[in-house]
């Protein structure tokens, strides 16, 4: 589990790394609760201040992320973190109170303003009571009809994979639109990063490889002149080489099909299956050269196991599947009322598939 949380850190900061040149869509993520902030970075592509100055802002060059109870705001080339004294839902969306870490005389707040389908569309923010409000707009991804339908291509969607039963996901994979850990990241395509479901068999192979033949030989007779006295000596002489490289050999298994080993495994006792399945967790770490490298992290799945909130309202998750993986530790994931997916549990991060 070592080398598996390890490969996570560096999943994560490759993540982080991946956020600083990437706009926050409206699209991106839905504000049913005020939960739904936290962790959560708002990364806008427009400023106006008060006296009509502002403009387009550079992606990432202003930002507002919200955990472990504190704003953290960037401004060009100002950071600051504020205290959340508390965070309420109003008429138009939320409002985060803020105080300032280092004076306390220094109180102002965030404003979160939600549309109709509880999307964020503009962030209202002061950063004292005596400063002027600054509003920040978020950019539709539906501007950029190209990007938009490639991203519904690529990303896995609320309602789209169906699990009857956990034998329907084995061979398939999905790939998330959010992680959530501390912080919140939303994917990119360029991120390529999914989860796979892996059944395989274990091959168990208890042939045993024929003998080779060794060289056939004779004894010989002949004699040894020793001094004055003739001596009968007996010779061994090879009548032929071995023919080891004429007996057939075992076939490899080793690059077989799953349904070539079932049909293999059918007609020799001696070679056995054993079924496993894996959860793997595979992405692209930006490299300080500017390369990418495939990371991927492998968990064995021990035991499966499912339960059902009988009490879950329409569009909230009913069921879970319970992973077992090594340790002691769990996967879990949770699905909606027509047993599609709604989200993955993992190593204290949670992904959320499109729609959220």
């Amino acid at each position: 589990m070592k080398y598996g949380i390890i490969t996570l850190l560096l999943f994560y900061c490759s993540l982080a790394w991946s956020q600083v040149n990437n706009y926050s869509f409206i699209e991106d993520r839905k504000f049913i609760l005020i939960e739904n902030l936290y962790g959560y970075d708002f990364k806008p592509f427009k400023v106006e201040y008060m006296d009509g100055d502002g403009g387009r802002v550079a992606p990432g060059e202003h930002s507002f992320a919200y955990f472990n109870n504190k704003l953290y705001v960037v401004q060009g080339k100002k950071k600051s973190v504020f205290w959340v004294n508390n965070a309420e839902p109003t008429k138009y969306g939320y409002i985060l109170n803020t105080m300032n870490a280092r004076d306390a005389t220094m109180q102002g707040h965030l404003k979160v303003i939600l549309n109709k389908y509880a999307e964020a569309e503009t962030l209202i923010f002061r950063k004292e009571k005596k400063e002027e409000e600054i509003i920040y707009y978020l950019p539709s991804i539906m501007e950029n009809k190209s990007k938009a339908n490639s991203e519904k291509e690529y990303f896995t969607d609320r309602h789209e994979f169906q699990i009857e039963e956990h034998v329907d996901m084995w061979g398939k994979s999905v790939r998330p639109f959010l992680m959530v850990r501390d912080n919140q990241y939303r994917f990119q395509m360029s991120d390529s990063t999914s989860i796979e479901f892996i059944e395989t068999y274990r091959v168990v192979d208890k042939r045993k490889p024929p003998k080779p033949e060794g060289g056939k030989s004779a004894k010989k007779k002949g004699k040894k002149k020793k001094g004055d006295v003739e001596e009968e000596v007996e010779e061994v002489v090879e009548l032929e080489e071995t023919v080891a490289d004429s007996v057939p050999q075992l076939e490899d298994l080793t690059n077989k099909t799953k349904e070539e080993l079932e049909i293999i495994a059918a007609e020799d006792p001696k070679v056995k299956l054993i079924l496993e399945y894996y959860f793997v967790l595979k992405t692209f770490q930006e490299m300080p050269d500017g390369t990418r490298k495939e990371r991927e992290t492998k968990y064995k799945i021990k035991s499966i196991e499912e339960r059902e909130d009988e009490t879950a309202g329409e569009e909230m998750e009913r069921f879970q599947i319970d992973l077992s993986i090594d340790g002691g530790n769990h996967i879990y994931i949770y699905l909606l009322e027509d047993r599609t997916i709604s989200y993955f549990e993992l190593e204290n991060a949670i992904y959320y598939v499109r729609g959220h």
